[in-house]
């Protein structure tokens, strides 16, 4: 009689658990993950999907319902990512603790923009630093009614800072780099528009988190990229930095398409400002922003879609759904803003973590 059976796993079977607005991720994901492991026999993962609802009773208080088909004795991940508004936040806590209270085998939150993560400045009499108090709070949360902890590993996207990977203890916070897949297509097209390209970071630090893909994709297409890079001042008074020049690869910027690359956009008045500066100083053609991650917080929006606006394109990651969020359906229609899938890069890892193997070399 033949065996029918798949690869046993110590953690049992694949769960994937989406938060409010990450179903349709869940099924895409579930997809990508059977089909890589049709690709290799040995490791057979079927992938169940388990969806939380969240309500409220008549008192306001929260009704959450998860049940425990799928989830007891499964290798459980959870979907989800910033900003860390309460909701979110709320949802991701109450998620947790019912997984470990229904006993899964095993916990992974996929957080694709980590929720909190620009709280990285100086603590002071009012303020403390976010990032490892709400990964106490996820570890605290997600424990078996033995006292086991269940949460083995946080994955997310391009972290804004140092201080996300290590808030939950060595390998315990493990950042996707998606810069390569991010600016790969974006110079592409930028090529085939016009062969004068150049790249522009607001700071140091965002040029640093684009060098290894840089240097990649410059290999790959022979050719030397220029850069150009901004010059800041910060008001003692206010905090607050503001863009007085550029340096650099100066001589490469009229006439050409600029890419302005950084970690996110916020409220995209320092992209506004950047690009601004690139098209009336440094006579730029045409200025694109590639971010990570698209926040578009407070009045991003209406800056991007004004007539004055100097940016022509945004490119995203979709680690904040974007087609989850009517706001930004004019900039999609009108073709300003694009987005790039990260989740062929996330089945990979969620495949690998489940079978116990290095994401690190796969991500």
């Amino acid at each position: 009689m033949t065996d029918t059976r798949g690869p046993w796993n110590q953690h049992g079977g694949l769960t994937l658990i989406p938060l409010r607005g990450y179903e349709k991720s869940a099924e895409r994901l579930k997809a990508a993950i059977e089909a890589q492991s049709q690709r290799d026999d040995s490791l057979s993962t079927p992938v169940d999907i388990a969806r939380p609802t969240f309500g409220t009773y008549a008192n306001g208080e929260p009704d959450i319902q998860l049940d425990k088909k799928h989830v007891g004795g499964h290798d459980c991940v959870i979907l989800t990512s910033g900003p860390g508004t309460i909701q979110m936040i709320s949802d991701l806590m109450w998620t947790l603790a019912f997984v470990a209270a229904r006993r899964a085998s095993r916990v992974m939150v996929v957080t694709g923009y980590f929720p909190l993560g620009r709280s990285d400045k100086d603590e002071g009499h009012l303020r403390l630093t976010t990032p490892p108090m709400l990964v106490g709070m996820m570890k605290a949360v997600a424990t078996l009614p033995s006292g086991t902890p269940v949460l083995d590993r946080i994955v997310c996207a391009d972290p804004h800072s140092p201080q996300i990977t290590m808030a939950g203890g060595s390998g315990f916070v493990t950042p996707i780099i998606l810069s390569r897949r991010l600016l790969s297509p974006i110079v592409t097209e930028a090529q085939a528009l016009n062969p004068r390209i150049c790249l522009a970071f607001p700071d140091d630090g965002a040029a640093k988190r684009f060098e290894s893909a840089i240097l990649r994709i410059s290999q790959d297409l022979g050719i030397e990229i220029p850069m150009v890079y901004g010059i800041k001042r910060r008001d003692i008074r206010t905090g607050k930095s503001q863009l007085i020049a550029m340096y650099g690869d100066l001589e490469a910027l009229p006439g050409s398409v600029v890419i302005m690359l950084d970690d996110e956009i916020a409220t995209g008045g320092s992209v506004i400002d950047m690009g601004r500066m690139l098209k009336d100083t440094y006579r730029a053609h045409t200025v694109w922003a590639g971010v990570t991650h698209g926040v578009f917080a407070g009045s991003a929006v209406e800056r991007f879609m004004a007539e004055d606006s100097p940016v022509q394109r945004l490119i995203t990651m979709d680690t904040i759904g974007a087609h989850n969020r009517p706001e930004l359906v004019p900039m999609l229609e009108r073709g300003l803003l694009q987005t790039h899938s990260w989740e062929p890069d996330l089945a990979r890892v969620i495949y690998h973590h489940h079978w116990n193997e290095n994401i690190r070399e796969v991500r």
